[in-house]
């Protein structure tokens, strides 16, 4: 278990923060609180403190003071800052000399609990103890731009904390390219026997070397409008700005296509890499970085080396129309297919994971893509088929209900008597009475 302090001149404060998480969930116990700085410089060594928590302004001795402290003995100690909204300027001079993030009272619980995932993480990758700082902003980084393209960060709070990062938001054109890094042997190499296999290394130590600063494969392609930073399950994720709307596509395709082959020629990795769609302001970035998530899941085995732009996916996908309850909408060729194959085999026992795999996808992007282009979920719109069929059999056919049901792919007649009335409003037997 890793040993938390917690330092605050306010007792509710001090209260609150040993039961506003399960701390033992994430690895760490309270080892101890105090209620100003210099009581928690007394406790700092003897406590052999992991994670420090302190309010950055008390009546004596301050959260500076108290990091300042940490630094300059050298205890191996993550500090987290607590302060309020009038407390930019000491949040400043924390962050010059190392923290993991800072919270505004009060205190998120999910920020809270960001933080301090975040932070074990880091403390369970460093190989020793003398590494006390990496660098001063990394996770305080890291923190805010996974809540960037999140959307899980107010603009103003994103404006202000951007400040720390030297991000430029007066720019337009955003777009964010999520990169999938295969961990095993690279598949160009498998069939060589001696080939030093990446297998035993985290997905996280693997995005750590490749942004590290002395493995930092792209950062010299996509200039200073550019941000890279790795994603909690273990992606680099790349934030481009500045774009053109009339250019986009070129420029982020060429980067990214110089970024697969640095990656593969420096650190013999495989990559997937997938490019979201462009926005013009920055709080629509979360926008990009979703359609690049779901694009992740568009094949069942992801492609080794490939760009996939949601831009393409979108223009491809662009044209036919399906007339719908009087409706037009529109769909690209894969909800296409899936309409046309639910047509044709609506009295099979299919769902989405058959269907999907019969096309090459994986069942989620099949069901979001369906839901969006269709303009209903795919079970709605399978159960619409067969009650039409259903309808088209009660009226001119002489069949039982239970027959017709298994015949329109219900092999359960009361799920078939459920489904029909929700859809029509009457049951199999009252539609018969009323229209026959």
């Amino acid at each position: 278990m890793y040993r938390v302090l917690i330092v605050d001149d306010e007792p509710t404060i001090l209260k609150g923060l040993r039961h506003i998480v399960n701390w033992g969930d994430y690895g760490l116990e309270i080892a101890g609180q105090a209620s100003n700085g210099t009581e928690a410089m007394e406790m700092m060594g003897a406590l052999n403190v992991d994670i420090l928590i302190s309010d950055i302004k008390m009546h004596k001795s301050s959260g500076i003071e108290l990091i300042k402290f940490v630094k300059d003995k050298g205890l191996n100690a993550k500090c987290i800052v607590l302060s309020g909204y009038d407390d930019f300027e000491y949040v400043k001079e924390a962050a010059k000399l190392g923290i993991e993030n800072y919270l505004l009272k009060p205190v998120n619980v999910d920020e809270l609990t960001s933080t301090l995932i975040n932070t074990v993480e880091k403390i369970e990758r460093e190989t020793s103890k003398e590494l006390v700082v990496k660098q001063g902003l990394d996770i305080l980084r890291e923190n805010i731009l996974n809540r960037w393209i999140n959307g899980d960060i107010e603009d103003h709070e994103l404006m202000e904390r951007g400040q720390l990062l030297n991000i430029d938001f007066n720019v337009s054109g955003y777009l964010v390219a999520a990169v999938k890094i295969f961990d095993g042997a690279p598949a160009r190499m498998q069939s060589k026997s001696r080939l030093h296999s990446q297998s035993e290394h985290s997905a996280n130590d693997i995005c750590a070397d490749v942004i590290a600063n002395r493995a930092r494969p792209c950062k010299s392609f996509y200039g200073p409008n550019g941000l890279s930073f790795c994603s909690p399950n273990g992606e680099v994720i790349i934030i481009f700005s500045n774009l053109a709307a009339d250019n986009y596509g070129e420029v982020t395709k060429s980067i990214l296509e110089k970024c697969v082959t640095r990656i593969n020629e420096s650190l013999n990795l495989d990559v997937f890499i997938t490019a979201g769609s462009y926005e013009s302001k920055f709080q629509n970035l979360h926008d990009s970085y979703a359609n690049a998530k779901k694009l992740q899941e568009y094949r069942l085995v992801p492609p080794r080396n490939k760009i996939v732009s949601y831009g393409d996916i979108a223009d491809s996908q662009s044209g036919e129309h399906y007339r719908r309850d009087g409706r037009v909408e529109k769909a690209g060729p894969l909800v296409r297919k899936t309409i046309d194959y639910i047509k044709a085999n609506y009295e099979k026992n299919i769902n989405l994971k058959t269907i999907s795999s019969n096309f090459d996808t994986s069942a989620a992007y099949l069901g979001y893509l369906f839901n969006k282009e269709a303009g209903e979920p795919f079970t709605d719109y399978l159960n619409k088929i067969r009650v039409e069929k259903a309808k088209e059999l009660l009226l001119g056919a002489n069949m039982k209900i239970e027959d017709i049901s298994k015949k329109v792919g219900y092999i359960n007649t009361n799920y078939f008597f459920t489904i029909f009335k929700k859809t029509t409003g009457i049951s199999p037997s009252e539609f018969k009475r009323a229209f026959s």
